[in-house]
């Protein structure tokens, strides 16, 4: 059987693709477990191969290898010198391996505008969930104004800079999406996106966002009236909190 072009491709013909699970990997973040989404990663590259193994005319492209190879050697180098192997081989398996696979995946997908549309819908959508469990948690414990909430995940810095990411890709598509239907999404999205931030506390990544939002209107001069006015909102509502936190540097 032959390779189709991606926009061809019947359901009857392939139900499961790597594309597909690529597209759902985003929603595994909420857990903040790196296991969970590794599994993800790694069944689409298997996914990916046996794609390549079944259509023979699909090939898969390994670019940069000589110096992912050298960094890859030298990772099972330091796991073999360690003093504990164990802790050695996740890390490595997180911070070189995974990087890896991803590499060749985003190199070999059938990415098309629907596909990539999907895809970081699915990562707003999680970053949406870890703000709405954070807000869940901040109420049940009767809204402290000293308490920090890293909602699912176990890290307040790590959450809080996986949503400044995706709260700048939502600004973007926000501002892109004004005369879109899409429009109540990106709103909703970014709404709890921004208060998970907010109840991480994380100073750094607090003044990281105001940066970004700096370069963002020099580019954009003209989203800087209402972005103004719905940060001062934020400002008036959590005078408080916020001056607390920064009170403390």
């Amino acid at each position: 059987m032959k390779a189709q072009p991606a926009d061809i491709i019947r359901q009857e013909d392939i139900k499961l693709t790597p594309e597909l699970i690529i597209i759902f990997t985003p929603l595994t973040f909420i857990a903040g477990n790196w296991y969970l989404s590794a599994l993800f990663i790694l069944s689409a590259f298997a996914f990916l191969f046996l794609r390549y193994l079944s259509f023979k005319d699909h090939e898969i492209s390994f670019s940069q290898m000589i110096p992912w190879g050298l960094m890859l050697l030298w990772g099972l180098y330091i796991c073999y010198i360690t003093p504990d192997p164990i802790k050695a081989v996740k890390y490595y398996t997180g911070t070189m391996l995974l990087p890896f696979f991803i590499f060749i995946l985003f190199r070999n997908l059938r990415l098309d505008e629907k596909t990539l549309t999907r895809f970081f819908d699915s990562m707003l959508i999680s970053g949406a969930v870890i703000g709405m469990y954070s807000v869940y948690i901040f109420i049940s414990y009767n809204m402290r104004s000293d308490m920090r909430v890293p909602s699912f995940w176990n890290d307040f810095n790590m959450v809080s800079m996986y949503l400044m990411i995706l709260f700048m890709f939502n600004l973007s598509f926000l501002i892109k999406s004004r005369h879109s239907n899409k429009i109540y999404f990106y709103l909703f999205t970014i709404t709890f996106i921004l208060l998970g931030i907010y109840l991480t506390k994380t100073r750094g990544v607090w003044l990281a966002m105001i940066v970004s939002i700096a370069v963002f209107f020099i580019r954009k001069p003209k989203i800087i009236i209402p972005v103004f006015l719905f940060f001062g909102v934020i400002m008036l509502l959590f005078f408080n909190i916020i001056e607390n936190r920064f009170y403390l540097l």
